[in-house]
């Protein structure tokens, strides 16, 4: 049986003979036999005693079998590497020859990707010898190929070094931490189908939609049900941890906001895809209160309008869009969104919090956007010069509806 733990100060020998029985097993004919030579226990101790002191910031961990005796080991570094926009780096994997097809490689690769990913990394990548025959395991795992490069041995000596990525982390990171409720999704779905005036606007920050909302159920005399500040307001009172444990957890968090930026994007992303079924939830009891031919419009609260076409059609959502206007655009340059940065800065590490925020708005409207392509949801362009009447009518148009 192997043990997977976090690698310690006295580990040094043990690593040493891991790596050079797995150096001279797997490079031999792939590198100079003078290369190679170099690779001694004695070296190779020297620099892993001193390595967790000058590399504090390094995740190592090690296989350990039976006899406690070190078997494997994983080395990642959280940070900027050189393809972006992966944010860290597996910079060593090896496991001894007599171990492998133990599975003890997938083990340690897992167990660094998640430490990483608690560490706020979304994206993983390394360097492989093109001619090594252990990248098929990369692939098995899901990686892609990224990149590659010439290296420099030495001596006039060089070889070929191809980058692995996953662009999301939790790919590795085993059973992911948010999970869809389909069976909580198929329940909102039946109910939401009795309504058939019920339409809702998606977009990102600064397209203009709740503008555009206010206009419509003016026009159209349907009522408008504010899913951000249902969500950021009275649902927080009516999430119920068995029924919505996703949203429980963000509620009943010391800090939601901080709960929420200490995520990798892949993890941020899937807590919204396992959160709206929960909304959908919710707001299902609600227009049970209401008549079946009662106009409904939605607006916003939700960023993956793709799960929110399996609940209600395609063809009564809209998203629009404000091209050319950045994040920090949005954020900085409207004076009513500034609170949210001033309550960011209210966090740890602020100015890296603030960072990650904008990250995760850029990326949110970027999927947004895709899955409305993907889902067949029509995207309204609103320019410069595009009134918010005329946008309004162009939804409502879509929609089949006349806006006087």
């Amino acid at each position: 049986m192997t043990h997977i733990r976090k690698a310690r100060s006295d580990d040094s020998t043990g690593l040493a003979r891991v790596q050079v029985d797995s150096y001279r097993n797997t490079y031999m004919g792939l590198l100079p036999e003078d290369y190679l030579a170099h690779f001694t226990c004695e070296e190779q101790e020297r620099d892993w005693r001193g390595w967790p002191s000058s590399h504090p910031d390094d995740i190592l961990y090690v296989a350990e079998d039976d006899r406690g005796e070190i078997v494997g080991y994983a080395l990642g570094r959280p940070g900027l590497t050189p393809i972006a926009p992966y944010d860290s780096e597996l910079l060593a994997l090896h496991v001894r020859r007599s171990c492998h097809r133990q599975g003890i490689g997938q083990q340690l690769v897992t167990t660094v990707a998640q430490q990483l990913r608690r560490q706020g990394c979304s994206s993983l990548m390394l360097w492989v010898l093109e001619k090594n025959p252990s990248r098929q395991f990369y692939m098995r795992l899901g990686a892609q190929i990224i990149g590659q490069q010439t290296v420099e041995l030495g001596e006039g000596v060089s070889t070929i070094e191809v980058a692995y990525g996953w662009p999301d982390i939790d790919r590795l990171c085993g059973s992911p931490r948010f999970a869809i409720n389909r069976t909580l999704l198929a329940s909102a779905r039946d109910r939401l189908s009795r309504h058939p005036a019920l339409y809702w606007v998606v977009g990102g920050a600064g397209s203009g939609k709740t503008t555009a909302c206010q206009v419509l159920s003016a026009r159209l005399g349907i009522r408008l049900y504010d899913m951000d500040a249902r969500i950021y307001g009275e649902y927080h009172r009516r999430f119920d941890p068995q029924r919505h444990p996703v949203n429980t957890a963000w509620a009943t968090a010391p800090n939601g906001l901080a709960w929420l930026l200490a995520m990798s994007w892949g993890e941020f992303n899937r807590f919204n895809q396992a959160a709206l079924p929960e909304y959908l939830d919710l707001l299902s009891k609600d227009l049970d209160a209401l008549e079946p031919d009662v106009g409904v419009l939605i607006d916003g609260g939700i960023s993956n309008p793709g799960l929110l076409a399996q609940a209600i059609p395609a063809r009564q959502i809209a998203c629009l869009a404000a091209p050319g206007r950045s994040s920090i655009q949005v954020w900085e340059g409207d004076e009513e969104r500034k609170g949210m940065k001033e309550a960011v800065y209210q966090l740890p590490n602020p100015a890296q919090a603030w960072h990650r925020f904008l990250e995760f708005d850029r990326r949110l409207t970027a999927t947004l956007l895709d899955e409305c392509e993907q889902s067949g949801i029509p995207v309204y362009v609103r320019e410069n010069t595009t009134s918010v009447e005329d946008l309004a009518w162009r939804v409502a148009r879509g929609w089949g509806r006349q806006c006087p």
